[in-house]
């Protein structure tokens, strides 16, 4: 969630609901304390405390399916200037969530206003959420805010210490996981709480008794609803490799929107990781394979899913699969018995088949983002989930698997979390499609490095200028996947008719590698590919321009998974490489006469002034 942020006026987004004391006559105990409220149940705590000015009851608070997450309280404990006392301060939430079910996990964060210029936020930061105590309906939570490098509590602490009279905290909202689900929810419950006086024993004034105020205003946020999508751009003349972009879009309000200038900056937090090798195996034999029987070899693949090498090579059934896998008869990796070959390169061998999928030729053999993500699902369900505590290790690696990327490593897990502006660039390998014959001849040689003109990260789409394009046209003027440009094209058009507009958001640029996968003797039946995966990927705020002026708006938005779909090379003997050549062949045609012509027109040109000199 890490949001950065800049307070909206109240005319914008309604903030100001109510205002209201809550005193907490238990939880600011009479005795300084190193250890906060961390030994305190949560009925200790509420059992005498006031919500709203009423005095709490357990009784309203019950599991309740259709209910909403409420932030009933927060509380600052230990708060003093006195340096020997610093130690004891704490920052604690009190949440309703009347779904039950919510875990302790590094994914429980609350948004913190972090960094203030004069009286607006300029900047927001996630904190992890540390599950201290339930109820026995497990819908009442107590968590405390922790920070596992200390420095954002830190940050906290030292901003409120230079008004240490009157300590703002302003909370954007929650993200809480919960068990059952693959991701942790954004709920906008939040507020601005302003707290004065100090705990007893705290500072000079309150060595009798506390004198500790609390007052809390609640406010709305900005709420998104996020869709992902991609682009690849070929670089090389097979379709092979690709620089692969990657995007979301989504809608905001009219009233917003037209507020400003424009949208000049998008705040995300994202984990990026490599897939480990996606083997992909055609449900029917190709023309000119019809020696391979495709569906037998699909199944042993399934058999052997989730197997180590070692135990693969004690099964009794047996594919070329298992033993040497290779593409177009260069070996670029090894399992089951070649996996434990002396000397082989680590890097080349496979130890697990942990992505195996059915490819259908009535979808062009390319497989949807949807359905990977469902297939990441159910493999981790079978086999266990540890990233992000809900996906298998084996679903991804550490580095590519393919020579002509020299094996490159990766750092998986890296947090790629940033602000993006309109006036970065990206830029990505020509495409393939406007290249004519000639170099298309070439990079089956090389690659193609040649890169277009940057464009903007952040571009806003409406439906007039979509409507009469075509799938392909929209896919290579807006960068979005063909597989995905009806349901874009759906989606602008609703948002555009209840007055919202549309951005789409460019956030990453990485490599796509796809190779044909076939036996040493019967032929090709299949392709393997490995791509970026991103997980949690979260949008924290929207930084607007008017007049020079910024406005950083606060976000709530679900936390997504987004992997792209894949597809096999052009260079497969899938019927729709046939008609690569055929355009080749008119490509090659077209040239050649022109060559000719130019030729011609060269020659006689000499000769008509060979015939002028010597009349001279």
């Amino acid at each position: 969630m890490r949001k950065q942020t800049k307070v909206l006026t109240l005319s914008l987004l309604a903030v100001l609901l109510f205002a209201v004391v809550l005193p907490f006559s238990v939880i600011f105990a009479d005795e300084i304390s190193i250890t906060g409220l961390d030994g305190t149940s949560i009925y200790e705590d509420l059992k005498d405390a006031k919500i709203l000015g009423e005095n709490f009851d357990f009784n309203k608070y019950k599991p309740n399916e259709h209910g909403s997450p409420e932030l009933l309280a927060f509380v600052e404990f230990g708060f003093s200037l006195i340096h020997e006392y610093q130690k004891c301060y704490g920052l604690y939430l009190y949440i309703y969530f009347p779904q039950g079910n919510l875990i302790d996990s590094e994914e429980n964060q609350v948004n913190f206003a972090m960094r203030y210029n004069g009286s607006d936020v300029v900047e927001y930061g996630d904190l992890q959420l540390k599950l201290i105590s339930k109820d026995a309906y497990d819908v009442l939570y107590k968590f405390k805010v922790v920070d596992s490098e200390k420095h954002k509590v830190l940050q906290l602490y030292e901003r409120v210490a230079k008004n240490s009279k009157e300590r703002i905290y302003e909370i954007n909202g929650v993200e809480l996981f919960q068990k059952g689900k693959e991701n942790a929810v954004d709920y906008g419950v939040g507020g601005t709480w302003t707290i004065t006086g100090y705990g007893k024993g705290m500072h000079q004034s309150s060595m009798e008794e506390s004198t500790l105020q609390s007052v809390a205003t609640f406010k709305n946020t900005l709420k998104l609803d996020v869709h992902s999508t991609y682009f690849r751009s070929w670089r090389n003349a097979d379709n092979t490799l690709a620089d692969q972009l990657s995007s979301v879009y989504f809608s905001v309000d009219n009233n917003i929107d037209n507020a400003y200038d424009q949208l000049s900056a998008i705040n995300f937090d994202a984990y990026k990781y490599l897939s480990s090798p996606i083997f992909c195996i055609y449900d029917k034999p190709i023309p000119g394979h019809l020696g391979v029987d495709v569906k037998q070899v699909y199944k042993n693949l399934l058999n052997q899913r989730g197997k180590t090498s070692a135990e693969v090579v004690q099964m009794s059934q047996y594919t070329w699969l298992e033993w040497d896998l290779h593409y177009i008869g260069d070996v670029f990796m090894h399992f089951g018995r070649y996996a434990h070959t002396p000397g082989g390169d680590s890097k080349t061998n496979l130890d697990c088949l942990a992505w195996v999928l059915q490819a259908q030729k009535d979808l062009d053999y390319k497989i949807s983002s949807f359905e990977l993500l469902n297939y990441m699902s159910d493999y981790s369900n079978k086999f266990g989930g540890s990233i992000q505590d809900k996906y298998n290790s084996l679903l991804f690696s550490d580095h590519y698997y393919f020579r002509e990327l020299d094996y490159r490593t990766v750092e998986n897990g890296l947090n790629i979390g940033c602000e993006i502006t309109a006036t970065k660039g990206f830029e990505l390998v020509g495409s393939l499609s406007q290249h004519n014959f000639w170099q298309k001849l070439s990079l089956l040689f090389k690659t193609y490095d040649d890169k277009v003109t940057p464009f903007c990260p952040i571009q806003k789409v409406t439906y007039n200028e979509i409507e009469s394009l075509t799938n392909e046209e929209i896919s290579q003027q807006f960068f979005v996947a063909e597989f995905d440009v009806s349901d874009f094209k759906s989606y602008v058009k609703q948002q555009n008719l209840v007055n919202k507009s549309v951005y789409l958001f460019r956030f990453d640029v990485d490599t796509y590698y796809t190779c044909r996968l076939q036996a040493e003797i019967w032929g090709e039946c299949g392709f393997v590919c490995q791509q970026p995966i991103y997980l949690d990927f979260d949008i924290i705020s929207l930084t607007y321009e008017k007049a020079g002026v910024k406005t950083v708006i606060p976000v709530v938005s679900n936390p997504i998974d987004i992997i792209a779909g894949i597809e096999p090379p052009s260079n497969s003997l899938i019927p729709e490489f046939e008609n690569w050549w055929k355009t080749a062949m008119t490509d090659l045609l077209t040239t050649l006469f022109g060559t000719i012509a130019i030729v011609l027109f060269v020659f006689l040109v000499l000769r008509f002034l060979e015939f002028v000199f010597k009349k001279k």
